[in-house]
């Protein structure tokens, strides 16, 4: 869907953009997709990692972590917000000291504009 469309625009279930960029609408002439339902949270405790789908809220993945008995070593003020959303704007962190929360990435995978996958 990605590479055969002229464009698209991600739509995630918290949006914090008020540009309307970011929002779905009729006169789009493009893929609108939904990070709804891409919201798979897995902890790998031998690791001492999480792996996120973008659509996951921050929340989310603070509450995936605390039952597991692990916590990020700081949070942010705006949890309803989507992990994709966040590191790929690069917002959110705390100061110098943590750094932002994208900086927490170890790895990833992203689907780029000619649909291909790249890890």
């Amino acid at each position: 869907m990605v590479a055969s469309s002229p464009s698209v625009r991600v739509c995630a279930n918290s949006s914090h953009s008020y540009s309307s960029i970011a929002m779905a609408d009729e006169d789009h002439q493009g893929a609108n997709v939904s990070l709804d339902q891409l919201c798979l949270i897995t902890i790998d405790q031998e690791h001492g990692t999480v792996t996120a789908e973008a659509g996951a809220t921050v929340s989310s993945i603070h509450i995936a972590l605390e039952q597991a008995g692990r916590a990020l070593a700081f949070t942010t003020a705006l949890t309803t917000e989507t992990i994709g959303g966040c590191v790929a704007a690069g917002t959110h962190g705390v100061g110098h000291r943590y750094g932002l929360l994208a900086s927490l990435v170890v790895g990833g995978t992203l689907v780029i504009a000619d649909g291909s996958v790249v890890e």
